[in-house]
């Protein structure tokens, strides 16, 4: 059971439409937290899918997903304790500069791996994207914000709440067709083809966005970045196919990127400006 006055806010780290996020010491170990603070009404179906997630990251313990500790209620507010992940956001990152090839390839095997542990557990992320992602000090990916993530086949069906980033949203959501894991390596897709080419693979205002990710084919980023290399092409396009039976599942995706790493891109991996 989360004991609020455990907590001292430090201050504010982030926004969004769904919940702030203040830092935090948890003052019987001094340690420095993240609290997820929610603006919806703390209903008990809001507090049992909270619970939910926080078993979920138990379970997985895995260091390229983000931790959530606890929750329960921090003054009236929906709450959940999470690690304090230190580096930048890949979103920070990408406003310097696209990565370099290598870098890329092993954030998005990083990235792999860890949606490959989800979707054996049966759960989707759905909102991958360059503000959730955390790269360490050490160069790791960290995968955040379990906040949206389908829990049950149910989440994915036709008909239900469509989460996530449009700009990265697979089109068998847009469109309100069955989905599943392979909505995921559709989203990581649009994120490597940002890292390799410094470009997002879709554009425009909300309609214009949701008609060119279910017809527009972008140009392949090695006619962007020729360092990407055939084989490195070849997978960033199979996750951007249309059709999510052409996809690689996540776990293929990981074994396709770890079979390039060390073969086609060679050398150090740079640390993240």
């Amino acid at each position: 059971m989360m004991k609020p006055y455990d907590y001292q806010p430090l201050g504010p780290a982030g926004t969004g439409g769904e919940a702030e996020v203040v830092r935090a010491r948890h003052l019987p170990s001094g340690r420095i937290v993240m609290l997820k603070l929610w603006n919806a009404p703390a209903t008990p179906i809001l507090l049992e899918r909270l619970s939910r997630e926080v078993e979920l990251s138990r379970r997985q313990n895995h260091p390229g997903l983000v931790r959530l500790l606890e929750c329960g209620m921090f003054g009236r507010r929906p709450c959940q304790v999470m690690e304090m992940v230190e580096g930048r956001s890949l979103e920070e990152v990408l406003h310097d500069a696209p990565l370099p090839v290598r870098q890329s390839v092993t954030l998005a095997h990083d990235l792999a791996t860890t949606l490959a542990l989800l979707h054996r557990d049966g759960v989707v992320h759905r909102d991958v994207k360059p503000g959730n992602i955390m790269i360490r000090p050490d160069g790791g990916a960290v995968l955040m914000d379990l906040g949206g993530a389908a829990l049950s086949p149910e989440d994915m069906a036709p008909g239900a709440d469509m989460v996530g980033t449009p700009a990265a949203m697979a089109p068998e959501i847009i469109a309100d067709q069955p989905a599943d894991g392979r909505a995921d390596v559709f989203s990581l897709g649009v994120v490597l083809y940002r890292m390799l080419t410094g470009r997002r693979p879709f554009w425009g205002d909300p309609t214009e966005l949701a008609a060119a990710i279910r017809t527009h084919h972008p140009p392949p980023p090695a006619s962007v970045n020729a360092g990407t290399g055939p084989a490195l092409n070849a997978v960033v396009m199979a996750c951007l196919d249309k059709t999510p039976g052409r996809r690689p599942t996540a776990e293929q995706l990981q074994d396709q990127l770890a079979a390039l790493r060390p073969q086609d891109h060679p050398g150090e991996i740079p640390a993240p400006r």
